[in-house]
C-alpha cells in the first residue's frame, strides 16, 4: 500500500473536527460558491485563504514549469503560468517579491495578453487579472491605463464573442457561453469598483445579459446562466431591471421552468433549480418560490429522485440555498448525519468514469469539509480521490485528467492532503502522483479546452495562499440573504422537509 493510501485509509479518524464550517464562509462564496464556477469558469478566485504552504506551492510550480515545457505554443496556460508564479513569489513567507517589482511582472503579464487570440479566452484572462489584482492588493492601475484599459476591453469583447457550432446533449450552447462570461464581467467591474460603466455611453450591459437569457433554448443552460447573471446583476443594485413592472426576468426564468420540467432527467431540472433557489435567497423574494410551483417541495422531490453519484454535486448546491434561504436547519435537522447517509449511498457507487468520479468525489470532500467535517466520509472515498488519474485516457482532448485534476488537487488542499499529490507513489513508478499525470498529458490534453481548467485551478490556490483572514471586499460586503431578513421571521417562506 502507498503512503498516500496509507494516509486515506485512516482518514475519517484523522480528519474529525477538520471543516470550513458554513458559519465562517464569506458573502462572497455564499453567492459564488461552487467549485465548477472557479475551475470551469475562472470566477470567484483565491476564496477560503490559508497559510503559505511550502510544499504546495514546490508542487504548483512544478506543474507550470512542465506546462511551460510541453505547451509553449498555448498563450492562456502561458499567461497563466506567469500570474501562477507572480502570486507565489508575492506570498512566500520566504523573500517575498518586492512590490516594485511585482507590478514590473504584472506589467509584462498584461502586455502579453495579446498572444490570446480566443476572444473567449482573453476576456477569462482579462477577469482573473482584476481578481487577481484585487484579492493580492496589487495597483489595479495597472490594469485601466490608454494602452491596455481593462474595463473598455472586457465591454468591447463581451460583445465580439461567438461559439459556432457549440452543440452538446443539451443543444446549442453558444448564447449560454456568452450569458456565463457576462458572469465573469460583472464580478470583474464589481470588484474593480466601475459597476457605473455597465451603463455608459448609451449601453445597457445588464439590460443586454438579462435579455440574452430567452436566447438559450434548453431551460437546462438558461437556468444555470441565467440564474447567476440576475443574482450577480442584483449583487451590483440593479434589482429594479431584474424585477421590475416593465419585465420580471426571473418570472419568466420560473415559467419557463414551469414549461419544460419534467421532460427530461432530474439533474437537468435540478441543478438549475437549486441555483435558482439561491438567487431568490439573494434577491430576498419570498414569494418567488411559489411563483407557478411550489419551488421548495420541488427541490426536495428531485434532490430525491438523483441517482448516488449527482448526490453531492447537488447537494452542495442545494444546502448552501437553503442556507442562504434560513431554512437549512428546517430541511435537514441533522445535517451532519444526512451527509453521512448520503456518503454512504454514494460511496456504493461503481459505474461512473474516472472524470465523473474525480468531480464527484471532489464535491464529497468539499461538502463535508463545509458543512460537517470529513470524518463523516467513507475511506474509499478519500483514497480514490487520490489515486484516479492513472485511469484516465492521456489522449482524450475533453473529459481528461486537466478536467479532473482541477477538482481533486483542490479538494485535496482545502482538506490538506495536497501534499500526497506530490509525493513518490509506487501506483505511479515511484513518481508523484499528479506530476506524473501532467508529464504524461497528451497533445489533445494540451490543445483541448480543458487544459484551462487546471489553469484556473492552480491560480485560484495560489490566490489562496496569500494567508490573510477571510473578509468580504467593499462589492459582496452589503450583501444580505433571505434568510436573514424580517420575511423569514414573518413566516412567509415555505418550508418542505427532505427525508
Amino acid at each position: 500500500m502507498t503512503t498516500m493510501e496509507t494516509a486515506a485509509e485512516d482518514m475519517p479518524a484523522r480528519q474529525a473536527g477538520v471543516r470550513r464550517g458554513i458559519e465562517n464562509l464569506t458573502r462572497e462564496t455564499r453567492v459564488l460558491f461552487s467549485p465548477w464556477s472557479r475551475y470551469v469558469r475562472g470566477v470567484g478566485l483565491g476564496q477560503h485563504p490559508m497559510n503559505f504552504d511550502p510544499r504546495l506551492a514546490s508542487g504548483i510550480e512544478e506543474i507550470v514549469a512542465i506546462l511551460e515545457k510541453r505547451a509553449p505554443s498555448n498563450p492562456f496556460s502561458a499567461f497563466a503560468g506567469k500570474l501562477t508564479s507572480l502570486i507565489l513569489a508575492t506570498n512566500t513567507y520566504y523573500d517575498p517579491l518586492p512590490a516594485d517589482r511585482a507590478t514590473m511582472t504584472l506589467v509584462e503579464i498584461v502586455e502579453g495578453l495579446s498572444a490570446i487570440e480566443d476572444r473567449f479566452l482573453h476576456a477569462t484572462a482579462c477577469t482573473i487579472l482584476v481578481e487577481a489584482c484585487v484579492a493580492q492588493g496589487w495597483d489595479v492601475g495597472v490594469l485601466t491605463r490608454p494602452r491596455f484599459d481593462v474595463v473598455r476591453i472586457l465591454l468591447d469583447e463581451i460583445r465580439q464573442i461567438r461559439f459556432h457550432e457549440v452543440t452538446d446533449t443539451h443543444g446549442e450552447k453558444g448564447p449560454y457561453e456568452r450569458l456565463q462570461m457576462y458572469v465573469n464581467l460583472f464580478v470583474a467591474l464589481g470588484k474593480l469598483g466601475r459597476v457605473d460603466a455597465l451603463t455608459q455611453a448609451g449601453s445597457h450591459h445588464v439590460r443586454e445579459a438579462l435579455d440574452l437569457m430567452s436566447e438559450v433554448p434548453s431551460h437546462y443552460y438558461r437556468g444555470r446562466g441565467g440564474a447567476m447573471v440576475i443574482a450577480m446583476a442584483s449583487v451590483l443594485g440593479f434589482d429594479d431591471v431584474v424585477c421590475s413592472d416593465r419585465r420580471d426576468y426571473l418570472k419568466e426564468l420560473l415559467a419557463y421552468y414551469d414549461e419544460k420540467f419534467g421532460v427530461a432527467i432530474p439533474w437537468d431540472d435540478t441543478y438549475p433549480l437549486m441555483i435558482t433557489l439561491n438567487t431568490i435567497a439573494i434577491l430576498r423574494k419570498p414569494e418567488y418560490l411559489t411563483y407557478r410551483r411550489d419551488w421548495l417541495a420541488e427541490a426536495a422531490r428531485l434532490f430525491r429522485s438523483l441517482p448516488a453519484k449527482q448526490l453531492f454535486p447537488m447537494g452542495q448546491y442545494y444546502f448552501v440555498a437553503l442556507h442562504n434561504l434560513g431554512l437549512l436547519s428546517d430541511v435537514f435537522p441533522d445535517l451532519e448525519g444526512a451527509i453521512r447517509e448520503l456518503a454512504m449511498q454514494y460511496a456504493g457507487y461503481t459505474k461512473a468514469d474516472p472524470l465523473d468520479y474525480s468531480m464527484y468525489d471532489s464535491y464529497t470532500i468539499e461538502t463535508a469539509w463545509l458543512f460537517a467535517d470529513l470524518s463523516v466520509i467513507p475511506a474509499l472515498i478519500m483514497r480514490r480521490a487520490a489515486s484516479i488519474f492513472k485511469t484516465f485516457d492521456s489522449e482524450e482532448p475533453y473529459r481528461n485528467a486537466a478536467y479532473g485534476g482541477s477538482y481533486v488537487l483542490s479538494a485535496c488542499a482545502e482538506t490538506g492532503l495536497a501534499g500526497r499529490l506530490f509525493e513518490p507513489s509506487d501506483d505511479y513508478d515511484g513518481e508523484a502522483p499528479f506530476l506524473w499525470t501532467v508529464r504524461r498529458f497528451g497533445r489533445p490534453v494540451l490543445d483541448g479546452r480543458s487544459l484551462p481548467y487546471l489553469n484556473h485551478a492552480l491560480i485560484n490556490l495560489a490566490l489562496r495562499m496569500r494567508g490573510e483572514p477571510e473578509r468580504d471586499g467593499p462589492l459582496f460586503r452589503s450583501v444580505r440573504f433571505l434568510g436573514e431578513s424580517a420575511l423569514r421571521s414573518e413566516g412567509r417562506t415555505p418550508v418542505c422537509k427532505t427525508n
